[in-house]
């Protein structure tokens, strides 16, 4: 992407994050807010304070997916499933996205061998595949803009959580009002004093 088109991108979420009250953000228990600006494309505004404690942070997705990084910044971690005894033993299974969605099946436990710690600071974009496992660490404030790609099961997913721990959810619900003004103008004040 040039400079000019990621100038205009953030324009744009300047805009939309301006008048965050005129639109429908769920509140996703990673620690982000999230609106639709169309079906395939979603802004994200991460914050620690929406992560819910304890929740379970690696997963694969039902789709794939571009994150471009509007402001702020992403460290995203990789991993790969090992079928030998290399890697940290850890409980996988098959989870239902969205609101409503939960696990599905019984849990399996695999073995899961973390790989480098890709940095993206604003202006880059990367690719996650649907069935790629990764874990997001972005630092509070950064904003990204997600375009998915949908498979012929865009519902499905594998979440990953330590033996020994209950698996928490992450699950998307309503966000209030003032609270979703407070994120996205926490995002304001630290990317566009």
């Amino acid at each position: 992407m040039s400079p000019r088109d990621h100038a205009a991108i953030k324009a744009l979420v300047h805009g939309v994050l301006l008048h965050c009250d005129r639109y429908e953000w769920t509140r996703q228990g990673l620690g982000m807010l999230r609106t639709y600006l169309t079906r395939e494309i979603r802004l994200h505004v991460w914050d620690c304070r929406l992560r819910t404690p304890g929740v379970s942070t690696r997963h694969s997705h039902p789709w794939h997916f571009d994150s471009h990084i509007v402001v702020g910044e992403v460290e995203n971690v990789r991993f790969v499933e090992r079928t030998d005894k290399l890697g940290i033993p850890t409980n996988a299974q098959r989870l239902a996205c969205g609101i409503g969605g939960g696990l599905v099946g019984e849990p399996a436990v695999v073995n899961l061998v973390e790989l480098e710690h890709e940095h993206h600071p604003e202006g880059q974009t990367y690719r996650q595949l649907a069935d790629e496992i990764h874990e997001s660490r972005p630092a509070d404030g950064t904003v990204t803009i997600v375009t998915r790609e949908f498979l012929e099961d865009d519902v499905h997913a594998t979440v990953y959580w330590p033996i020994g721990d209950e698996w928490v959810t992450a699950e998307p619900s309503t966000a209030a009002g003032a609270e979703a003004i407070e994120i996205c103008h926490h995002a304001l004040r630290r990317h566009w004093p």
